[in-house]
């Protein structure tokens, strides 16, 4: 994952981020699964060799993700040491992912990219890099290249790319509110 991404998840953390949350954010972006696929993953999906299996909705194939990083967290989470993921909600990301700028902007008149940025980027990146729209269908676990066209035909070029995701932060960050419960740590954004 490219450095401009660890530093935003770095500040997140600053700033109070649960490591959970953390940790699920970088997989999306390494993996570009959908929110809800990462939010329906077990700890049994997490193996003991460094593998996670995602298995997504919408009828994609399942994503089997080798990480690299975050290696010993996956392992104690795999063991119950942290927060579950489902702990969480999509909404919860979306606002995290739009106070740290974590947004791609599309062509006028359609919405901007939140929670799905990261499966545009991964697209983006693989086909900009291979030319080749079924290398990039099969990172995305996607059956038929009709649904990975969606992500290369707005025509979401290189300067878009970068430019389109947000820089800066809010001049305002509030502290992330912790709430403690039996079943573990629940964390809310202002």
């Amino acid at each position: 994952m490219d450095n401009y991404f660890d530093s935003k998840i770095d500040l997140m953390l600053q700033h109070g981020l649960n490591l959970s949350c953390a940790a699920f954010i970088r997989l999306q972006f390494i993996s570009g699964a959908r929110i809800s696929d990462l939010l329906n993953i077990k700890r049994s999906d997490v193996l003991s060799n460094g593998t996670i299996i995602i298995r997504q909705g919408k009828g994609s194939n399942t994503l089997i993700i080798n990480i690299s990083q975050d290696f010993e967290f996956w392992e104690l989470y795999r063991q119950g040491y942290y927060v579950e993921i489902s702990c969480f909600s999509y909404s919860f990301f979306y606002k995290l992912y739009k106070r740290y700028g974590l947004i791609i902007f599309n062509e006028p008149g359609h919405n901007a990219s939140v929670t799905h940025s990261p499966r545009k980027i991964l697209a983006q990146t693989i086909y900009d890099s291979t030319n080749d729209i079924q290398i990039a269908a099969s990172a995305l676990g996607h059956r038929s290249t009709k649904s990975t066209e969606y992500y290369l035909t707005r025509e979401q070029k290189k300067s878009n790319y970068k430019n389109g995701i947000l820089g800066k932060v809010p001049s305002e960050l509030y502290n992330f509110k912790a709430r403690k419960t039996k079943t573990g740590d629940f964390i809310n954004l202002k």
